[in-house]
């Protein structure tokens, strides 16, 4: 199940977003927020996988609710739900996941939610995650079936290596 999280400012847009989720069984709605400041304050404990987030609010502009969000809960996937095509370049430039034009279609929320699954880590019988690890070309870590993990910088991949291979020895 992916816990979501949903905020826009504006009341009917959230209802359509949540109607629109609602036909995915494998999406969990455990939020809806108008105010992004009350959003930001909650999520911190809710710690969900993924926040569909608007743009353009009143109390804080949503590129700026993103960058709390990704302080108080770095695993969070962002999707910004919004009118607005311009702020596309700083939206990507937080790595969100997707950006979503309103009104939304059913067809393009599709693909962003095809995506959610495809990021959820796959889980073997026994409950555990079986990670991968490739060597050969580009050093890459994915959890099984799922996208490689996307480095914030190159230094934090190194590390990663360096700390791989020294745990072996």
């Amino acid at each position: 199940m992916i816990n979501a999280v949903l905020v826009d400012d504006e009341r009917p847009a959230l209802r359509m977003l949540e109607h629109l989720l609602k036909e995915y069984p494998e999406i969990s709605i455990s939020g809806m927020y108008t105010s992004p400041l009350k959003a930001i304050n909650e999520i911190g404990q809710i710690r969900p996988q993924v926040v569909f987030l608007d743009i353009n609010m009143p109390q804080l502009r949503g590129i700026d609710a993103a960058s709390r969000i990704l302080d108080l809960s770095p695993d969070t996937d962002i999707v910004f739900v919004t009118a607005y095509d311009q702020y596309a370049i700083e939206a990507f430039e937080l790595n969100a996941l997707d950006y979503l034009l309103k009104p939304l279609s059913t067809e393009r929320l599709k693909k962003t939610v095809d995506r959610l699954i495809k990021k959820k880590p796959a889980v073997q019988e026994n409950g555990k995650r079986k990670l991968q690890i490739k060597c050969l070309g580009r050093f890459q870590v994915s959890w099984e079936g799922q996208e490689p993990i996307k480095w914030r910088a190159e230094k934090t991949r190194e590390l990663f290596a360096f700390l791989l291979h020294n745990h072996g020895r």
